[in-house]
């Protein structure tokens, strides 16, 4: 008789330990995942240049307060996944080529921004920047030609982030940007196969859809032009053998 109250006494002590012990698990994950010291305490964003700062910390505030599973915290330290924080930014702000994240000890997440760079302004509806793959990123206002020049085509069509601008070839042309800055265009409309340049001076330029040409036949125009530009209205350089003016 008194081995079998020793072995009941045994299997309830045990049976006390592991609901003790199971009750510390329980205690313990759930102070690993919800207490404070494990909390993200700041969010740092650098080298933005184009993208609000402001809008986009409030942004990443709110993906932390959310839940991976309904149970785990974004803002965990450890459980914060930066991969699914940069694709949430960069599906979320175009104006975004590409991003660094990192965590440190002191419970910091720090953002470093690569935005993308405008090489010009496209219009119809609506303008917005683009960068040297021709993709829209930002909304814009219409340049008059001292920073950017408007590039637009006759037929209208609605505008979205991340199109990519129908000017692709010829307006992410590094050189013909230049070209374009330092011949004071403000204004460039796509016609099929020809461009339109519309000057500071007030005139226009016809010219051909392309670069490498439309840059040759401007230089052939202005070494032999000698007048002043302001009186002109119009040039046709559409043909190196073949420029007119008036």
């Amino acid at each position: 008789m008194a081995l079998k109250s020793s072995n009941k006494k045994g299997k309830t002590l045990y049976k006390i330990l592991s609901i003790i012990l199971l009750i510390g698990i329980l205690v313990f994950l759930f102070w690993f995942i919800y207490a404070d010291i494990w909390k993200i305490k700041k969010v740092d964003v650098l080298n933005a240049k184009h993208t609000d700062v402001e809008v986009l910390k409030a942004d990443i505030d709110a993906f932390l307060h959310k839940k991976k599973f309904f149970i785990i915290p974004n803002d965990h330290i450890i459980f914060l996944s930066k991969k699914e924080l940069k694709n949430h930014i960069l599906n979320t702000y175009p104006s975004v080529e590409s991003i660094e994240a990192s965590k440190n000890f002191d419970k910091e997440v720090i953002i470093n921004i690569k935005d993308r760079r405008a090489m010009g302004v496209w219009c119809d509806e609506k303008c917005f920047f683009f960068d040297d793959e021709g993709v829209l990123f930002k909304k814009s206002f219409e340049f008059t030609g001292a920073v950017f020049a408007t590039w637009g085509v006759n037929a209208s069509s609605s505008l979205k982030f991340y199109d990519k601008a129908t000017c692709l070839d010829i307006c992410v042309d590094k050189d013909f940007v230049n070209f374009l800055s330092k011949n004071k265009i403000k204004k460039v409309t796509i016609d099929g196969e020809d461009i339109v340049m519309d000057t500071e001076q007030g005139f226009y330029i016809k010219a051909m859809n392309n670069a490498s040409t439309t840059m040759k036949n401007m230089g052939y125009f202005l070494n032999k032009y000698e007048e002043s530009l302001n009186a002109l209205e119009y040039v046709d350089i559409r043909f190196a053998d073949k420029i007119f003016y008036k």
